[in-house]
């Protein structure tokens, strides 16, 4: 994987920026300075988790089996 090159979907587990008033596109937002350093591909997938306690986990998971899944494709 060169810079995320590779990466098929982009998952955050965010809890607490609703607070701030972001609530629909919170990975689309915090993932934009990536894709402006070139770090991360433009118009992949993206996953915003919000499970209160499990969000971290959820998130983790997500991103881990959707990778595997990606490498059995191949």
């Amino acid at each position: 994987m060169d810079k995320g090159a590779d990466s098929e979907s982009g998952w955050l587990g965010n809890y607490g920026m609703g607070f701030w008033g972001q609530n629909s596109i919170r990975a689309q937002a915090l993932f934009q300075p990536l894709v402006e350093e070139g770090l991360f591909p433009e118009r992949v997938p993206m996953f915003n988790v919000e499970n209160a306690c499990a969000t971290a986990s959820t998130a983790f998971m997500g991103g881990h089996c959707s990778h595997f899944e990606n490498m059995l494709d191949r």
